[in-house]
């Protein structure tokens, strides 16, 4: 009878934590600023390419208004986030773009590994994911970056000039974080 109990417990816990699991990873999607971009992300992204975006942003997102869109060549496919609604359609887009995240084509990806920066930090991303934390520049005009290799493709985050100044290190590692643990957004082609 004690058996019988203690096997119904644990199958019904079973139960509840595979709903947990499930429910999270159904629920799981990226920070409202992408939302919009879903649909074009999906009828956008080349062939056999993934894109990841974080579940969030650094806080300091949250004191100014931030829009998306995305920009894509033959060598990456980015979703951008500028300051202002018009920045896709501006004479210079990289003026008004704080950041970007983006996954690169076949012919875009790096020929050197790890890409060069001025340095250079490995990173621990999870799930036996690993990648690099770098940064080019100095003063005003820092950049930072975060790439990595996941599922056979390469990613990158990167925050650029004055934008980086309130974000750190470790927010760029966590936005990487959720980035590769995100379930990753396939096109439709």
């Amino acid at each position: 009878m004690k058996r019988k109990m203690i096997l119904n417990s644990l199958v019904g816990l079973s139960i509840l934590v595979t709903g947990l699991v499930i429910s999270f990873k159904s629920g799981a999607e990226p920070a409202s600023v992408f939302r919009p971009l879903i649909d074009d992300i999906r009828t956008q992204l080349p062939k056999g390419l993934k894109m990841r975006l974080p579940s969030s942003l650094p806080p300091v997102a949250s004191k100014i208004k931030l829009y998306s869109y995305i920009a894509s060549d033959s060598k990456v496919f980015e979703v951008r986030l500028p300051n202002t609604s018009d920045c896709s359609a501006s004479n210079n887009p990289s003026a008004c773009t704080t950041g970007g995240f983006g996954v690169f084509t076949p012919e875009g990806t790096s020929k050197i590994w790890p890409p060069k920066g001025d340095s250079i930090t490995p990173v621990d991303l999870g799930n036996g994911i690993s990648g690099f934390y770098i940064t080019r520049g100095q003063g005003n005009n820092i950049s930072q970056y975060v790439f990595w290799k996941q599922d056979g493709l390469e990613y990158v985050l990167g925050l650029g000039g004055g934008s980086t100044r309130d974000v750190s290190q470790q927010q760029m590692i966590d936005m990487a974080i959720s980035m590769a643990n995100e379930p990753a957004i396939t096109g439709e082609q």
